[in-house]
């Protein structure tokens, strides 16, 4: 049995119907009272937020290396234990918090928490955009509460200046941000309400979560098609189209046929070679077409005569001392196929040489006599 099914079979329920075990109120109360300043910290990006790293972190920020210790709970959740109350509320006081730039769920710990409880951030969010008519410490509230749960709102109406109003909000991380939303103060009239998170960190552009980035985000949109706005002038860009055709075409290189020009794939032909431009014809001088019209060599005859010239120039340069430069040279394998190279090298451009100058002087004999016919 592999170790995954040994540890996998202990979730069994044996034992649950047994006898209940009962400790003793004293006990409980003593264990409890161990942990009652506590801080559960949840992180809201567990992928990016290391909960090691997390413990030896957040004391310094708070200014409480020597008054609290961490220890992770599970669930991408960490326990802070501190001293004393004053430390403990100091740090709630302060918060919202963040840790490697993304945001932290702090709260303290009681039995009886609820896991929708540990999720809420404290947010001072301030609203820009409400009309000097309205601006009221209840108007305020409603707004914000359009957001999420309210919970106190810092505001003096009697103040000179009044850029914005903040609430704090309870903010759930699951919940997805809004920074701006349309309020109808008078009937059919939108006015834009801007919301603005402070001390906010890390969260997707896109659509607006806490707890991934905008890579990860699993919300897609449909892609946008540009339309077409040359639709009523069809026929100006068809004309267009045919007018860079023919420009293309005249502006075009003749091409010639090859087939013309390999000796011994054409037969005689008295004519000029034709030639290809854009659907018109033109001629060849008659003195270059004449010259590969009348040869009757192959491409199967000339691969022949190089390679019969080649093997005798090789056994010519073997006997006269390629066997000797390559006894000479037998201890040192690098120089030597270097040297073999080159002259392999020397030898196939002599013998290309040497099939150019045949091929010329036939086409010299042929020429000469059809000129003395």
């Amino acid at each position: 049995m592999s170790d995954f099914l040994r540890k996998s079979v202990q979730d069994l329920d044996l034992g649950v119907d047994d006898v209940p075990i009962v400790l003793s109120p004293e006990f409980v109360s003593q264990a409890a009272l161990v942990n009652w300043f506590s801080l559960i910290v949840t992180t809201v990006n567990p992928r990016k937020q290391n909960l090691r790293a997390l413990i030896g972190q957040m004391p310094r920020v708070w200014g409480l290396v020597d008054s609290c210790v961490g220890r992770i709970v599970g669930n991408g959740r960490v326990q802070f234990k501190f001293r004393n109350e004053e430390s403990m509320n100091l740090v709630l006081q302060r918060s919202p918090w963040s840790f490697n730039d993304w945001m932290l769920s702090v709260h303290r710990w009681f039995p009886n928490i609820t896991e929708g409880e540990m999720k809420i951030i404290p947010f001072w969010v301030q609203i820009q955009g409400i009309p000097i008519l309205y601006l009221t410490n209840a108007m305020a509230r409603v707004v914000g509460s359009r957001l999420g749960h309210v919970t106190d709102v810092d505001i003096d109406e009697n103040a000179n200046q009044m850029g914005f109003v903040r609430v704090k909000l309870a903010w759930n991380f699951d919940d997805h941000l809004r920074f701006q939303r349309n309020f109808q103060f008078q009937e059919n009239e939108n006015t834009i309400i801007k919301f603005r998170f402070e001390r906010l960190r890390n969260f997707c552009t896109k659509c607006g979560s806490l707890k991934h980035d905008v890579k990860e985000c699993d919300l897609t949109f449909k892609e946008y098609v540009p339309v077409n706005l040359n639709d009523d002038n069809d026929d100006d860009n068809h004309d267009q189209g045919h007018d860079e055709d023919d420009m293309a075409a005249e502006d075009s290189l003749p091409s010639i046929d090859p087939t013309f020009l390999i000796p011994g794939l054409q037969g005689h032909n008295a004519g000029a070679t034709s030639v290809k431009q854009g659907g018109s014809s033109s001629s060849v001088p008659s003195d270059l077409a004449s010259a590969f019209e009348d040869t009757k060599l192959t491409a199967e005859r000339l691969r022949y005569l190089h390679a019969k010239h080649v093997r005798e120039t090789l056994m010519d340069q073997r006997e006269a001392g390629l066997l000797e430069e390559v006894s000479n040279n037998a201890t040192t394998g690098f120089p030597f196929v270097k040297r073999k190279r080159v002259s392999f090298e020397v030898l196939y451009n002599q013998a290309e040489a040497a099939e150019e100058s045949a091929v010329l002087g036939h086409i010299r004999k042929k020429d000469k006599k059809s000129w003395l016919e």
